[in-house]
Parts: structure tokens; sequence; C-alpha cells
């Protein structure tokens, strides 16, 4: 099959990860593969197989690539066009049809778009809103990346059920668990009787590491601790002030973006994450088949259906129960091989057969027809 893939860029973000991972397992397959960007930049390019094609379509912006796209997808005449987060899935599908509708049409939607939504009125609401529905209701399938995304856009945009499929993100294969083995230059984790936390994301007021520094306070006056953050952002400044309001900066350490964070993963005793909502929550499978256990919030997506409390970690719902996971896991600490066992559900292997069943069902359809 030829697969186009589209999606804004490589900058570094669970979709453009996933994307790249995506397309390379594809290519393995013996698949024509063709990674087509709004515009090519970002971190994750030095890791597209030199199998993979890369198309640059030079627009800063990825509606202005609506054009370039559509006359592209005419000539390439794809068996399968596979498209990343929701407003490039829009951009696509507009795309898709100026095209003649080449190519059977699978918009990936990454994110739980009703609360996700942040636009600067109800006319542009209404507008994206009406796309949304249109657009996923014309496409082969949209594949969801948990089943309460699937919820969302079924309960909330119209979406018909008969449309929707969930398949997780590829998060694991033998590079991550490769990375995971190299030593961190941090005199904590050579510490054996210092506990120590680990959290990662973008520094911003949806991931609420606020909550965390603020548990993580309480937790260490009663049990020695330590808490590393990976990541950056425009609440770095604001949290790292926070740390030292709270007493606890001898204890906190901000080591910023980390290419490598599956080392700092693979040595942790735990892993926390304090998101508001995640559309999936790659960096807990990470982290889980590094061996760590992981700790997330009860309600914002994908760890709900990532965790299992009873072996590989807990959900909180308030700061007093995460505060209470945190210091159980210090007092009680257990194996780490289930949450290994479980990150194997999220193999770049399995995964990418997920999709290729997927696509090869549509163009059996397309051929009796």
């Amino acid at each position: 099959m030829k697969i186009v893939l589209f999606l804004p860029s490589l900058r570094g973000g669970g979709a453009e990860k996933s994307a790249v991972l995506l397309a390379n397992a594809f290519s393995e397959r013996g698949h024509d593969v063709l990674l087509v960007l709004a515009k090519n930049e970002g971190v994750y390019g030095s890791i597209v197989s030199d199998s993979v094609k890369v198309i640059d379509l030079e627009s800063p912006k990825v509606s202005g690539a609506l054009f370039k796209l559509a006359r592209l997808l005419y000539r390439l005449k794809p068996d399968i066009l596979l498209s990343f987060m929701n407003y490039a899935n829009i951009v696509c599908w507009l795309a898709w049809l100026a095209s003649g509708k080449a190519g059977r049409f699978f918009p990936s939607e990454r994110t739980v778009t009703s609360e996700a939504i942040s636009l600067s009125s109800a006319l542009k609401e209404y507008v994206f809103r009406k796309c949304i529905r249109l657009a996923y209701n014309q496409s082969e399938k949209v594949i969801c990346i948990s089943n309460r995304i699937c919820d969302d856009l079924t309960e909330n945009f119209g979406v018909s059920p008969s449309k929707v499929v969930t398949i997780y993100n590829p998060i694991v294969n033998a590079a991550v668990l490769d990375a995971a083995r190299e030593p961190v230059n941090c005199e904590w984790f050579a510490d054996s009787n210092e506990f120590c936390i680990v959290s990662a994301g973008r520094l911003h007021p949806d991931k609420d590491f606020e909550l965390l520094l603020r548990a993580f306070s309480e937790v260490s006056r009663r049990r020695s601790a330590k808490l590393i953050i990976l990541g950056e952002g425009e609440e770095k400044g604001n949290l790292i002030n926070l740390s030292h309001e709270l007493g606890i900066s001898d204890s906190v350490r901000f080591v910023g973006f980390q290419q490598n964070p599956f080392k700092f993963y693979d040595k942790a005793d735990l892993f926390v994450l304090c998101s508001k909502y995640e559309g999936f929550g790659n960096v807990l499978v990470e982290a889980m088949a590094c061996g760590t256990r992981v700790i997330a919030r009860k309600g914002s997506g994908g760890p709900d259906e990532i965790i299992d409390s009873e072996r590989t970690g807990g959900l909180f719902g308030d700061d007093a129960e995460l505060i209470q996971l945190i210091l159980s896991e210090i007092d009680h600490p257990a194996k780490r091989h289930a949450g290994m066992e479980r990150a194997e559900r999220f193999s770049v292997t399995e995964i990418a057969d997920q999709y290729l069943a997927e696509f090869e069902g549509a163009q059996t359809i397309l051929n009796d027809r």
C-alpha cells in the first residue's frame, strides 16, 4: 500500500513521535510510506527511517498547506491517508475532498476535544464543531488513542459510533529499552536509601506541576524523598519559585527537556503525572516499560485505561489521595515486572499491526465494490 501520513511538523510531542514510529513500522513491512509535513522542523526528524520519504510543504501554518496538500494527494493517489491532531485533520479532510477523495481517509484524534477547545469566539467554536462532525463522519474510520476520546466524539460531536475505533499509541520498542539502560549523572539515583520520584511533561498549567510540588512538600515532611522534573515550558520560573516558597528546593531538581528521558524513568522509584487531562499519557507507558510504578489523576482520560491500580500503580482523585498514594509507594515498594508486562500491549509492533488491519480492511471493502 501507498500510505501518506500528514501532520503539522515534527516538533517534540506525543503525536509527532507516534507518527514517526508508525511511519517507520509501516515502511519496515514493505509499504510505500510518505511523511508529509506542513513544515519540516522539529526534533523527531532525526529518528525518521531512511526508507520513509519526507515531503515538506514549506508552510508555517497548517491552513496554508491546504492547496499544496490537495495537489500532492491528487498526484500521488495514495491508498491510505492518515492525519494527526484535530485542526490538521480538518485541513487534511478539505485537501482530501479537493483532491477528489484520493485514498481512504483516516484522521486520528489524540485529545478529548470537548475539553481541549479554546477558541476566541462562539462562531469559531460552532464552525470547528461542524467541521469535526462532517470530516469524521466522511472518513473511513477515526482512530482514537483512548476509549474516552471515542466517547467524546460520539456524545459531543455527533460522530457515528461506527466511525470510531480505539488504537492506543505506539510506545515501546527496542530503542526505548536500550536507552533506559544508559547511566544518569545524578547522585540521588546512586543512593539506594533515597526514594526518587520523577515526573515529565510540558511545564504548563494543564499539567498541574503545582499540585505535584504541593503534594511532594507534604510527603517530604513525613518521609525522605527527592523529586526530579523533566521538561520545559512557560511555568518553569513560577514552579522554581514555588519550590523555594514551600521549602523543598533542595529536594527538587528541574532538569529541562531530555533527549533520553527513559534513563530517568528506569532509575526512578516512582513516576507521577498530575495532568488535568491526557488524551493518552505516553509517559506513563514509557515509565512502565522501564519497570517503574506510576501514579496519575483519575478521570483525566488515557491514564484510566493504562493503569491497573492493583498491579502497576494508582489513580488519585484529590490532593489527599495523591499524598497517600505516594506515601504508600515509599512504605511498601512493589515489584517492577507488572508494569513492564502491561506496557507490552503498547509495543510499536503490536500497534502498527492494528493500524494495518484497519487499512487492509478498508482496501478489501473498496476492492469488493
